[in-house]
């Protein structure tokens, strides 16, 4: 959001806000076949992981490889005993039907 802001000498000057949300926690993990071979634990607000998810899409995709990313963060549901896992995936081989 940028907004104009009236200065002391009678000009105007932009102020630019970043609206980001609070930071939640993530798991990271990153797999080659079947086997994860990178598993991190890392808290940012959802905007900048969702750059970073997609940027991580993006270099698996280029590797070649058959891998595959999941981002896991878990949600605290009113009535449940346990956490909501909720994940995303990708990968970069197409599963037989």
């Amino acid at each position: 959001m940028v907004k104009l802001r009236r200065s002391g000498r009678g000009c105007y000057e932009e102020v630019i806000t970043f609206n980001i949300s609070q930071p939640e926690e993530y798991i990271v993990e990153i797999f080659q076949g079947n086997q994860c071979v990178n598993r991190e634990k890392t808290v940012a607000p959802p905007e900048i992981m969702q750059a970073q998810f997609m940027q991580m899409c993006m270099q698996l995709k280029q590797s070649g490889q058959p891998m595959k990313i999941r981002l896991t963060r878990f949600e605290w549901v009113k009535g449940r005993t346990d956490p909501l896992e909720l994940y995303l995936e990708y990968q970069t081989w197409k599963d037989d039907i």
